[in-house]
């Protein structure tokens, strides 16, 4: 008995060793590869996943903006974000101190209350900017462009509404029984 299970602890343990002993194929080079599906792979980390991001920035292209509303409504967009992004930070700040504020030894629900009171207040900071920007986006359009970006603004809240939150529990906390 004591050999059996000797020879297959011995045996598993050597698995490893010899799945590291297989050769490896060389790594290949660029050269190798032609240049069009160097071009067309999907970028590190994405694996193969849409990118989401470059699909926002199409929407304007349906628009058929004039060279000068593509400069003043990049403009608009570049002032918005400058604008948003300090109020992005204070937003995931504000959420961290939170969390710490709900998790500690003895919770002081007066501070909780003083916490989301500020969460709220950035959040409401956040909601008239991107409104700021939208309007003034939509004064530099004409009445046919600005009939096409409201439908659009209207078919992205209509695709949104199934999908509550991030993930692929749409909203509905962690997945599992787990309570955080």
């Amino acid at each position: 008995m004591k050999r059996t299970f000797a020879f297959i602890l011995s045996a598993l343990l050597s698995v490893p060793f010899f799945a590291n002993a297989q050769e490896m194929p060389a790594p290949l080079d660029n050269e190798d590869v032609p240049a069009e599906l160097i071009a067309n792979r999907p970028e590190a980390g994405t694996k193969g996943k849409k990118d989401f991001r470059r699909k926002g920035r199409d929407k304007f292209q349906s628009l058929e903006l004039t060279d000068a509303q593509k400069e003043k409504l990049k403009q608009i967009k570049l002032d918005a974000m400058k604008e948003s992004q300090p109020l992005r930070n204070k937003q995931r700040v504000l959420k961290a101190e939170l969390e710490s504020l709900q998790e500690a030894a003895k919770p002081n629900l007066r501070s909780i209350n003083k916490k989301i009171d500020e969460l709220s207040a950035n959040m409401a900071a956040m909601m008239k900017v991107r409104a700021a920007s939208r309007q003034a986006i939509r004064s530099e359009l004409t009445e046919e462009q600005r009939l096409k970006f409201d439908a659009m603004a209207g078919r992205a809240k209509h695709k949104m509404a199934g999908k509550k939150g991030r993930g692929h529990n749409k909203g509905r906390g962690h997945g599992g029984s787990h309570k955080r």
